[in-house]
């Protein structure tokens, strides 16, 4: 059992809706279970780390709003020393306004743990990983340069093959050498992406 404590908030308006088309637990459901299979606490105050879920609004024009929720909570997070994973559980449709807000506004170098990659189970799977082992590595002793840097390699990663993916452009991805191996857009989210990291993951 791996004694760290979880809470988790949602974000737009489908936590009780089925999380894919390979499973017939909910968005909810499928989070609650993961943590149970690996055996980590629930709580609703107090938590180790903060879990920040983006989920789909009922409404399209609700996106913005929820996005900027979200956003202020992360922000909260960071002034009050709280450890946060994001997931972006939202569809491809939803997904590009969340995206667009988080890279533009948040200090993304802040972030313990990030998904949105494909279907929701492989998404909460990767992000949940990635912040308890980052969570247990800093409260840890062994820290070093070469394991900072690699996960900020790590995160960089998850964010351009997530974004990318959600923004439809995976094929762009794949040419790598091409100037035009990423599309317009992509690239300002990679800039911005790299000048979080390269301003807070070390600090």
């Amino acid at each position: 059992k791996i004694n760290v404590s979880l809470k988790i908030s949602y974000y737009g308006d489908a936590a009780d809706n089925k999380s894919s088309g390979y499973t017939s637990q909910t968005v909810s459901q499928n989070y609650e279970n993961l943590l149970k299979s690996i055996g980590l606490q629930s709580v609703d105050k107090n938590e180790d780390i903060s879990v920040l879920m983006f989920t789909n609004p009922s409404n399209k024009d609700d996106i913005r709003k929820e996005s900027i929720k979200l956003l202020n909570q992360y922000i909260d997070n960071i002034n009050n020393k709280i450890p946060t994973i994001i997931v972006d559980a939202s569809s491809h449709a939803y997904s590009k306004t969340f995206t667009d807000t988080l890279v533009d506004n948040a200090p993304l170098g802040y972030l313990i743990g990030y998904s949105s990659w494909n279907e929701f189970s492989n998404t909460v799977g990767i992000a949940i990983s990635e912040g308890i082992t980052r969570y247990l590595y800093l409260i840890g002793n062994n820290k070093n340069d070469e394991s900072d840097k690699n996960f900020a390699n790590l995160m960089t990663l998850s964010y351009v093959k997530d974004i990318a993916y959600k923004n439809n452009a995976m094929d762009e991805m794949g040419k790598v050498g091409d100037s035009n191996f990423i599309n317009t857009h992509m690239k300002s989210h990679v800039d911005k992406i790299i000048n979080n990291l390269n301003q807070y993951i070390f600090n």
